[in-house]
């Protein structure tokens, strides 16, 4: 119960430190091994992220930077880009969790309800506006064939 307990704690807090930006991924197709967060030439302690690379980089070890040598911090990622370093994240964290290499701390579980209520009314917002466009999406694809077919 407790591993169960803590991967989805360092699920929660990964997934919503990335849905606000407070922690950026490569994409494991561009990845190279950091083993430290000084690895990374373009991460600087002064980068408003520092801590949570160093943390994703030198305590759980997935996160990886490009093979120049950089993280790309600044750079947008796709939809596509965030789904498979989440995924990746997520597998190394659970892998660390039962074969106890990582502990969740406390300070960790603070953290992520911190954030949670910090950032509550703006993940509520856009979890509607997700589910706004989804409706339009939907009604759109019910459409497209009779307007297919009246252009032909």
């Amino acid at each position: 119960m407790k591993n169960a307990t803590a991967q989805l704690a360092l699920a929660a807090l990964l997934t919503l430190g990335a849905n606000i930006g407070l922690v950026s991924f490569s994409s494991p197709a561009m990845a190279q091994p950091a083993q430290s967060v000084s690895d990374l030439r373009d991460v600087s302690p002064n980068d408003w992220a520092y801590t949570a690379v160093q943390n994703m980089v030198e305590r759980y070890g997935c996160l990886a930077g490009y093979p120049d040598g950089t993280f790309k911090g600044n750079r947008s990622m796709t939809r596509f880009e965030f789904a498979a370093a989440l995924n990746s994240c997520i597998d190394t964290i659970t892998a660390q969790i039962q074969e106890n290499t990582v502990q969740v701390t406390a300070n960790d579980l603070v953290l992520m309800q911190r954030l949670q209520e910090e950032f509550r009314s703006e993940l509520s917002t856009l979890r509607a506006r997700v589910d706004g466009l989804e409706e339009r999406t939907a009604e759109l694809e019910k459409i497209a064939p009779r307007l297919s077919s009246a252009a032909t």
